[in-house]
């Protein structure tokens, strides 16, 4: 018998087309281990412009004193001296998560001791927000490392965005 969590769960999944969902159903309640689950419900979700709906979660984010997150689709606040300009995307790091935001608040209140840093590592970057957030506040030296090639796509992607330098790689491939 597995865990009693699995009582109190349950799982959304989207699929393109009702024949697909029943599919994808049908095949789960087959397995052996899938005894006990229950299928709550099929629905049609309304289409809308998922676009927009997302670009509503994420307005400008103020980390430290001067110090912003900002979508592109945003004007910085004035009085922003450091602003990352970053959109919502596959890799992980928006700088809306508790242990982002304490890593984002953290170099901003150090930089000022470390006006030259020698050496900075990201490891596992996704968005690369603490790696630009460290180039934006002084760091010279900044290696990012993911083992998502997503992740490192949109590290370097969202490094020339926000116009810092940067070395973004597998962890096999860091310098």
């Amino acid at each position: 018998q597995g865990p009693k969590a699995w009582n109190r769960s349950g799982l959304k999944a989207l699929f393109r087309s009702e024949t697909d969902a029943t599919g994808a159903a049908t095949w789960l309640a087959a397995q052996d281990w899938a005894h006990g689950l229950e299928l709550q419900s099929i629905a049609e979700l309304a289409d809308r412009d998922w676009v927009q709906l997302t670009q509503a979660q994420f307005t400008p984010s103020e980390i430290a004193p001067g110090f912003w997150i900002v979508p592109t689709w945003h004007v910085p606040p004035a009085g922003a001296q450091r602003v990352i300009r970053l959109d919502p995307g596959q890799a992980f790091g928006t700088g809306t998560h508790p242990t982002t935001r304490m890593c984002l608040r953290w170099i901003a209140q150090h930089a000022t001791e470390r006006p030259e840093w020698a050496r900075v590592l990201d490891y596992g970057c996704g968005s690369g927000i603490l790696a630009i957030a460290a180039a934006l506040h002084g760091a010279r030296a900044i290696d990012a490392v993911d083992i998502d090639p997503v992740a490192v796509t949109a590290t370097l992607a969202n490094a020339v965005a926000n116009h810092v330098t940067l070395h973004a790689a597998a962890p096999d491939a860091a310098r």
